[in-house]
């Protein structure tokens, strides 16, 4: 780097301060003596003249966000019911285990399913039946897929009757 660089000279500069300090001097702590100052207070007088603050007559501008319709609202709260419903119809059909070993995949899939079918009741009230199927399906999904109630063995057995009963509410939610 050029000597005459202005990070150059700055850091010469630094240098050249800390140099002139005395090491006694620069360990010791600062106390609030030496840290305290005397504020002086400001003026609005510039060259004699006293200014005023210029008065805010405008108002501030209001930003109007797009909002979503009921539409949209259904529609991506069933684009994620049907995302989690494949997820968990997937663990379900591999007996709620990953490698052979419990997970509590389907669990966590069903919490996620379950809030989301209690809050699309009030948004597509026409289909709360449905929904309220899905969220007491869920649950009971729930009760069945914690890693110590796999590990015990007791609904191998029921997993892949369950999976396919989510794929049944999976294929409701996509229309078909």
């Amino acid at each position: 780097m050029d000597n005459h660089h202005p990070a150059w000279v700055f850091v010469k500069s630094i240098a050249g301060i800390a140099s002139s300090i005395p090491v006694e001097q620069g360990m010791k702590r600062p106390t609030a003596a030496s840290l305290s100052m005397t504020l002086e207070p400001v003026s609005p007088e510039v060259n004699g003249v006293t200014e005023e603050a210029p008065a805010i007559t405008e108002t501030p501008r209001r930003i109007e966000f797009a909002k979503p319709t009921n539409d949209d609202t259904l529609e991506h709260q069933r684009r994620e019911m049907i995302k989690e419903m494949i997820l968990m119809e997937a663990h379900l059909r591999q007996g709620s285990r990953i490698n052979n070993l419990p997970c509590d995949c389907t669990s966590k899939h069903s919490i996620a399913i379950e809030a989301l079918a209690e809050e699309t009741i009030g948004i597509d009230p026409s289909n709360a039946r449905v929904y309220s199927e899905l969220a007491e399906f869920a649950r009971e999904i729930q009760s069945k897929g914690s890693q110590e109630v796999v590990a015990s063995g007791k609904y191998d057995e029921e997993y892949p009757v369950l999976a396919e009963r989510a794929r049944v509410f999976r294929k409701q939610l996509m229309g078909g």
